[in-house]
């Protein structure tokens, strides 16, 4: 009995309501009718087997046929005719289609032939817990709309409804996983990428962070934004734009550029090379393509690729230069050279930002602007770790050509941003944070952070 069906007979009951055997037996009557309709239901289903009894199968359709099968790794994979990982959404879609499917049954049907079902033009075999079970899938019926179909016995003919004919009526590409790497970002602990070289660099997932190594050994902490990108590309955005051919031998492309291995938890890995290759030798056009080690497949995909995929050692370290919770500023200080020009103090995280000495209202803009990019800013490239004060002059930071000071409660140093010198003709300069002391490349955007003059910094 519905859950609604025994609250409304409870509450009768409760409340004193004569009638109660009544309400029993009528709700007792609308369950019974619920089960046999539902029993009726599960009588029109052609084959009973669920999802998880299947094992392996084939389908047929559009002259060719495609075989699959369980694997650990990857879910289900195409064995035939060619050995790849499968969508999982396609597989199990025609499986869940085949194993509800509700037929009529066609009375007075003679011969399979009269229905085209003894060369049925689509077929879908999957083997299963339960044993083998094979559906046959003939025309449309003008009149109605509906399918003939029939199972593996052939005995007898079936109407069904045609909906379920787009998950097995479709080509291989259709049935194929397009992500190269159909892998669960969160499993990835360790990448390496080589060129024809060597190694260049290795990215490891540690206990709070993840590490780096360049081709000699030496390690940092690794970029938590750069590591998540290059991983999102790798397992979910760098998919098959086209298939062109299946000649690539065990060893992988003839001429590749970069080639990754990922290592998961459970300690299984995946090969990946990237490289270029002419489909036509009469334009010369090179497209980026790449081989998944165990395959034998050359895959063109998009040429973000050439760019997203050749990250370096230098771009998956830590840039980092400054890094304090915004909340925790309590001071601004804007200086040049060795002369501090302005100040802006606050009492806590909600409060209002004042100008040191008059004890005026700020200007909010200059002071927020400055804990939000500094709070978490990143240089373009790292040029040197703990400079000695003979090359923090060299750089045009000691002393600093302009200077951002941010403290905390009890006058704690949260950053020492310097601004240097400008590099050649590049709109770049230095810059380090003294608490941290990494010295960076970065363009000339916190300039604009800087106030005009001292009397800047108070409200209008």
């Amino acid at each position: 009995m519905k859950r609604v069906h025994k609250s409304l007979l409870t509450a009768a009951v409760l409340l004193g309501i004569g009638g109660g055997a009544g309400l029993y037996a009528y709700f007792q009557r609308i369950d019974n009718r619920e089960e046999r309709a539902l029993e009726e239901l599960e009588a029109q289903r052609l084959f009973q087997f669920g999802r998880d009894d299947v094992t392996d199968g084939k389908i047929y359709a559009r002259g060719a046929t495609v075989a699959f099968a369980r694997d650990e790794t990857w879910g289900w994979k195409i064995t035939q005719p060619v050995d790849t990982p499968a969508d999982p959404t396609a597989i199990t879609s025609a499986i869940d289609r085949m194993a509800t499917l509700r037929v009529e049954e066609v009375e007075d049907a003679k011969s399979l032939q009269d229905y085209e079902l003894e060369r049925p033009e689509a077929w879908m075999e999957l083997n299963t817990k339960k044993g083998a079970f094979q559906l046959n899938i003939g025309p449309l019926n003008q009149l109605d709309g509906r399918r003939y179909v029939s199972d593996g016995k052939k005995e007898k003919v079936y109407l069904a409804e045609a909906n379920f004919v787009w998950s097995v009526d479709r080509a291989l590409e259709a049935f194929r996983e397009h992500r190269l790497l159909p892998i669960a970002l969160e499993k990835v602990v360790r990448v390496t990428m080589s060129t024809p070289a060597g190694q260049e660099w290795e990215i490891r997932r540690g206990q709070t962070a993840w590490e780096v190594s360049d081709h000699q050994g030496h390690t940092l902490e690794a970029d938590a934004g750069e590591i998540n990108l290059l991983l999102v590309a790798l397992t979910k955005r760098l998919r098959a734009e086209t298939y062109l051919d299946e000649d690539v031998p065990p060893s992988g492309l003839p001429a590749w550029t970069r080639k990754f291995e990922l290592e998961l938890t459970n300690a299984m890995t995946f090969g990946l090379q990237l490289g270029e290759y002419s489909a036509t030798a009469a334009t010369g056009n090179e497209v980026p393509v790449a081989w998944v080690q165990g395959s034998t497949t050359r895959i063109e995909v998009a040429d973000w690729a050439r760019k997203d995929l050749a990250k370096t050692f230098d771009q998956l370290r830590n840039r980092t230069i400054s890094k304090f919770e915004q909340p925790d500023a309590r001071r601004v200080e804007w200086w040049e050279l060795d002369k501090m020009i302005a100040a802006v103090e606050r009492t806590g995280p909600e409060a209002e930002w004042t100008v040191v000495g008059s004890g005026k209202p700020a200007a909010q803009y200059l002071p927020k602007g400055a804990i939000v990019a500094l709070s978490r800013y990143k240089a373009d490239a790292v040029e040197k770790e703990n400079p000695s004060a003979e090359e923090l002059r060299v750089f045009g930071l000691e002393p600093a050509r302009r200077r951002f000071v941010v403290r905390g409660e009890q006058n704690a140093l949260l950053a020492d941003v310097r601004l240097g010198r400008k590099i050649g003709e590049k709109e770049e300069m230095y810059i380090v944070d003294l608490t941290r002391k990494i010295v960076g490349h970065t363009g000339t955007r916190l300039d604009d952070l800087f106030p005009g003059t001292p009397q800047a910094v108070t409200a209008n």
